[in-house]
């Protein structure tokens, strides 16, 4: 299946590419953590053979040939285990999202409709809340 988009919702788009594996013979394992890895020591190469996981009140390891580290920024392989996590300066940001019901356009009927539109406070909060505005 084919799928063309311009733009998808995260968790959506998360959905369909699990769905997807799974369609496709994968095993997968929701509302787990995977607390650690077991490594092989054949031949002077070392690779992950199994795994501890835990979800809720149950827990055990399971054994596999391939893995696939799905832990995005927590990183469970470059972090733990390879250490080789590279971060780019250039994009250490942070990024917040958030949804709400509701509300309306911003500066609907103008050429400024849906743009962007924060607001960050400067200096101290509490004693002196003086907001700079971003209109992008």
């Amino acid at each position: 299946m084919l799928v063309l988009m311009t733009h998808q919702t995260r968790s959506d788009f998360d959905k369909l590419l699990l769905d997807h594996a799974k369609e496709c013979g994968a095993c997968a394992y929701e509302r787990t953590r995977v607390t650690s890895l077991r490594f092989s020591d054949t031949s002077g190469t070392s690779r992950p053979v199994s795994a501890e996981w835990r979800r809720s009140d149950h827990s055990g390891e399971i054994s596999f040939d391939f893995l696939v580290d799905a832990t995005g920024r927590t990183g469970l392989m470059s972090d733990r285990y390879m250490k080789n996590r590279h971060y780019n300066e250039s994009l250490r940001n942070i990024a917040l999202w958030g949804y709400w019901t509701g509300v309306g356009t911003y500066g609907l009927g103008t050429e400024r409709e849906g743009a962007p539109w924060f607001e960050a406070l400067t200096g101290k909060c509490k004693d002196k809340p003086h907001p700079t505005r971003y209109m992008g």
